[in-house]
């Protein structure tokens, strides 16, 4: 059985590799961060209620005995199956289930797999699940991913969920992001959070930025970020 690790992240914005504590899901040192997402419940109590309100109407035709499984049964055909598409497969049900349980093994696929349709999925079921600790996989994918529709689908799913602890780590990738769709869903999703603290960066980025339609959703969020403060 492989062992667990910290679900925060480092300074490079990567998985920390320290092994979690079992009572905490956290190592020693970041289970003392008051950065940890669950030191503030009020918060997060009010985001698990925006998530469950994200709709997902999305359909597939998942075999039987698949989407009836276990969840010990789904995980291991997400990570271990031979056939890409009963991976993503794998990766469809357990969005649709939205259980807790399932972050770590996600998480191991968006770090992991070797097709970007399967991390693509597992970052769409991340953001389905509605826990605090679905943040830094998605955070992470958002920074590191190599592919660019990974990185749409992260930045899609922190907008949606819409809670202020991404808000920085999507204006940073923002500024440097180079493919102009997660641009502009990184834009999209800071407007949906709507956190005051980025409105610089936002507004450089809505005059500088190359593209018409990144400098328009910048500005866009602008406005939703002035609309919420009145």
């Amino acid at each position: 059985m492989s062992v667990v690790r910290c679900f925060d992240l480092d300074s490079a914005r990567r998985r920390c590799a320290n092994p979690a504590r079992a009572e905490t899901d956290f190592c020693d040192e970041h289970a003392r961060d008051h950065r940890a997402p669950e030191i503030a419940p009020g918060i997060f109590a009010r985001w698990r209620g925006k998530a469950m309100r994200v709709p997902d109407d999305a359909k597939c035709d998942v075999p039987f005995w698949l989407w009836r499984g276990s969840r010990a049964k789904i995980v291991d055909h997400l990570l271990n199956d031979a056939n890409a598409r009963v991976r993503w497969l794998a990766a469809f049900t357990l969005r649709k289930r939205r259980d807790p349980q399932t972050i770590e093994p996600l998480w191991r696929a968006l770090q992991s797999d070797v097709v970007a349709l399967v991390r693509q999925q597992s970052a769409v079921a991340l953001g389905k699940v509605g826990a605090p600790r679905a943040l830094n996989p998605l955070i992470e994918a958002l920074w590191h991913d190599r592919d660019p529709g990974v990185r749409q689908a992260c930045a899609i799913a922190l907008g949606n969920l819409g809670d202020a602890f991404a808000a920085r780590d999507l204006a940073r990738v923002l500024e440097r992001e180079q493919t102009v769709f997660v641009s502009w869903d990184c834009a999209l999703a800071l407007g949906q959070i709507g956190d005051a603290s980025i409105a610089p960066i936002l507004a450089q980025i809505a005059r500088d930025h190359r593209a018409d339609v990144v400098r328009r959703a910048c500005a866009d969020a602008l406005t939703n970020i002035w609309q919420r403060s009145l």
